[in-house]
């Protein structure tokens, strides 16, 4: 090696702008800058200058293998470098050059400059480096290649340590790249031994795989980020198996989306909820979703919005979930007080129609109801609508419950959450074609269109109150034929002509109110029948000369005819009374329209409005629980242990409160859950309400 350059200083400083634009390999934590000569005169082409060069470097005196040393190669010219480069690159993939890392040439202030490092394992403690040894590791390492043995080769790098792994030595091409995730990402969620992996990604230049960068779970990892709690990893593995085992993989998702939750924090507003581990196959994505949505019709799940599925190659690999801002606090933190508060406030506004909702229902009647008390209680959202002004509440369930107001993706997104809180599977139809939204819902195995904003024909200013049934409960035929076409869900409708003789395919019937096992709806403007569902069992319950409109709400059913109101006790069925007659009240010379709706019973005339307020619906809020406090006095203590030990010894003439006491969440209350409690007493980390 030559002595060091007289513009030494020139070159570092050179080297380190170069660095800092972009112009020299990045990438490296650290580059220092030592230089020597090596004037290599040769008659012949820059491949044996090349060669020459690097076959007379036999030592390396430098901190470690990212930092670079330098040669300068006379009689290379400025023109040839490019080719040079190549060939260097050939050079590296042979064995005689196993021993450099990293190893290029560039135009460096009117030289030609080779820029090398050498492998950390291959140099001496002498400084001279080992190419003997690198040799033999470079014949070994393709042997193991050539024979298959890749995975094993990666697992053992893995296993040294995480981080970014070298392996452009392997000249893998990037054809190689789906094979080799599937195997890593199968590694990490079935072998115990790699549990702790928490993702991998794999790097290339466009042609060779150059790196896997593979990352540890933050639990495993200890403050610095230096060891990994492997054998910890491991047991969490072991646990998961066998819950999974038992049947569990609902219950570990739910956990899952409970921890994740109080991880957001905004500006992001959006978390991931991992399950790759969990082995869900695509075709069961579906079931996930379903069960998801169904989770947002819960007080602590009621902030999920938005529902995006991950996949890894033919796995559910994760759920992403968008969190509205109105659910985070002052401190831009998830509140879950919030959750609870704004899903009292939905559901005490539809407490009207949740009261009237009996086990003994179908689900067929379950939609049916729904679907009336949508269309009775909104109208769409004209007036917005013409002026482009059309505000976030019409397009969301919020819409239709507090505003009254919606167009059709609001009437589409609270059909999908009410069908969804009564777990009835159900779908959102949209087509770009029409600008338009609906939903498609499955009964008894059996999926049907039903459009609840083209059935909703009433509006303020006319027909108020006025909604039919032609849309609901549609094949793909039937729908079609409806001027509905486009639409992006792929599930089939392919059952026609469903239902004939049920209530709501009565042309002369509308208006189908559900009280205690039978409907009640008007028939020919003149006639309130009661019948069952499927039109059995009807009489004739009320007759008039003309109905305007009829509704239960709350035991009582009110009646508008052309003159009167009527209000009849639906628990007795025999009080009536008259609430309202047109020739007791000025400008009412007829009524022309009768609603319900938000709680108000409104009588319009052709030149004046009558409102009637309606006597609140009781509801009952939901409270977050308290895990450990068993006996409900506000605080967790060793009362609440007992307390579970005497009602798993079978004593009785107290107050329990169930599910506060399943502190382990495994869906019983036993001795385990009053041990944990103790636990949690006496100041061990443990978590109360999860396994």
């Amino acid at each position: 090696m030559g002595k060091a350059y007289t513009y030494k200083k020139t070159i570092k400083r050179a080297a380190c702008a170069m660095l800092a634009a972009g112009l020299v390999f990045t990438g490296c934590p650290k580059v220092f800058l030592s230089q020597s000569i090596l004037k290599v005169h040769a008659a012949q082409g820059y491949e044996s200058l090349v060669k020459s060069c690097i076959d007379n470097i036999n030592t390396f005196d430098a901190d470690d293998e990212n930092t670079y040393l330098t040669e300068i190669i006379n009689g290379l010219e400025s023109d040839e470098i490019d080719a040079a480069n190549k060939y260097v690159e050939e050079l590296m993939r042979q064995s005689d050059y196993y021993w450099l890392n990293l190893c290029f040439i560039s135009d460096f202030i009117g030289n030609s400059v080779l820029w090398y490092s050498v492998k950390d394992k291959y140099v001496n403690k002498d400084n001279t480096i080992d190419k003997i040894t690198a040799k033999n590791d470079y014949i070994k390492l393709h042997t193991r290649l050539d024979n298959g043995e890749w995975k094993e080769l990666l697992a053992e790098e893995i296993d040294k340590a995480s981080g970014r792994i070298d392996i452009s030595d392997w000249r893998f091409t990037t054809e190689k790249i789906a094979e080799m995730y599937r195997y890593l990402n199968d590694l990490r969620v079935s072998d115990r031994q790699y549990y702790w992996i928490d993702s991998v990604k794999i790097s290339d230049d466009g042609t060779y795989i150059k790196s896997v960068l593979v990352s540890a779970k933050d639990k495993y990892t200890n403050e610095n980020n230096q060891t990994i709690n492997k054998e910890q990893a491991g047991n969490d593995f072991d646990v998961l198996q066998k819950r999974l085992k038992n049947g569990e993989e609902i219950k570990i998702i739910e956990e899952r989306i409970t921890e994740g939750k109080y991880s957001v924090a905004l500006p992001y507003n959006v978390y991931t909820v991992q399950l790759r581990d969990l082995k869900i196959n695509k075709d069961r994505a579906g079931d996930i979703y379903n069960y998801v949505r169904y989770l947002s019709t819960k007080p602590q799940y009621f902030y999920i919005n938005y529902i995006l599925r991950e996949y890894d190659e033919d796995y559910l690999a994760a759920l992403s979930l968008t969190v509205p801002a109105e659910f985070f606090n002052e401190e831009n933190k998830f509140d879950e007080k919030l959750s609870y508060y704004k899903y009292n406030k939905f559901n005490k506004r539809i407490a009207d129609f949740t009261e009237q909702i009996d086990d003994s229902m179908s689900d067929l009647e379950k939609t049916l109801a729904i679907y009336e008390w949508a269309m009775r209680e909104c109208e769409y959202d004209y007036k917005n609508f013409v002026l482009d002004t059309i505000p976030t509440e019409s397009y969301q369930k919020e819409g239709v419950v507090y505003n009254g107001l919606a167009v059709c993706s609001g009437y589409a997104d609270f059909m999908e959450y009410m069908l969804r809180k009564y777990k009835i599977t159900n779908y959102i139809a949209s087509s770009s074609d029409l600008d338009h939204a609906w939903n498609i819902v499955n009964l008894d195995g059996i999926n049907y269109h039903l459009d609840a904003t083209w059935d909703d024909v009433g509006k303020d200013s006319f027909w108020e109150g006025v909604y039919n049934t032609d849309y609901f409960l549609k094949s793909d035929d039937e729908i079609t034929e409806l001027n509905h076409y486009g639409w992006s869900e792929t599930v089939k409708c392919d059952k026609s002509d469903s239902y004939e003789g049920y209530i709501f395919r009565n042309k002369n019937a509308k208006q189908f109110n559900y009280y205690n096992g039978y409907w009640y709806y008007i028939c020919n403007t003149k006639t309130i029948v009661k019948s069952k569902i499927d039109g059995s069992e009807a009489t004739d319950f009320k007759t008039f000369k003309e109905i305007i409109g009829m509704y239960i709400y709350d035991d009582y059913m009110y009646i508008a005819t052309r003159k009167d109101v009527y209000k009849i006790n639906m628990k007795n069925q025999s009080e009536s009374e008259v609430i309202f007659k047109c020739d007791e009240n000025e400008g009412f010379d007829y009524i022309d329209e009768f609603v319900l709706k938000q709680g108000k019973i409104k009588i319009d005339s052709p030149s004046n409005t009558k409102i009637f307020e309606l006597p609140e619906i009781a509801y009952t809020p939901a409270v977050p629980v308290t895990y450990g406090d068993a006996n409900g006095d506000g605080k967790i203590d060793s009362r609440d242990a007992v307390l579970i030990k005497k009602y798993v010894a079978g004593f009785t003439g107290f107050t329990i409160d169930l599910e506060a006491s399943d502190v382990n969440a495994d869906g019983k209350v036993d001795t385990r859950d009053a041990v944990k409690i103790l636990k949690k007493i006496a100041g061990f980390d443990v978590t109360l309400g999860a396994v």
